[in-house]
């Protein structure tokens, strides 16, 4: 019971270390009205291409077709 306890403490207590984010991630259309292959990310700016554009394909398939072309990159740690 104890350890219980100890544990509901903590969580109470890193509930308000943790900030506040009001990002919201938005489907957005590509090509077509209501085909939502693209997520917004509020927060950051970047949109995020729907993976099934990609599915079937190799890294390098992806980097050297069209949607390099058209701005897509592969996610990396850290914002570009």
């Amino acid at each position: 019971m104890k350890v219980l306890k100890f544990f509901i403490a903590i969580l109470f207590l890193l509930s308000f270390s943790i900030p506040n984010v009001n990002a919201e991630l938005i489907g957005m259309d590509l090509q077509d009205a209501g085909d939502g292959l693209i997520t917004r990310d509020t927060e950051s700016g970047l949109d995020w291409l729907d993976v099934s554009l990609t599915a079937n394909q190799t890294y390098d398939e992806v980097q050297t077709g069209i949607w390099y072309q058209r701005g897509f990159r592969h996610a990396t740690k850290t914002r570009n």
